[in-house]
């Protein structure tokens, strides 16, 4: 097996690794991209909601 290749036995392990990738800047950037996605207007959005001090919220209709 080469040794770039990563074998994980469960999700624990998984979000070590995720950890080590994942800054609170990157989730930002892909909020705002599915946002870009999803909503009518990006400046109020209606579907993913913004929690302050939380972080993110979907509200469906």
């Amino acid at each position: 097996m080469s040794p770039s290749v990563w074998r994980l036995n469960n999700a624990a392990e998984l979000s070590k690794i995720i950890i080590h990738f994942v800054t609170s800047r990157s989730v930002d950037r892909f909020v705002n991209t599915l946002r870009n996605k999803v909503e009518a207007d990006v400046h109020h959005p209606t579907y993913i909601r913004t929690v302050r001090e939380i972080g993110y919220r979907f509200e469906s209709d």
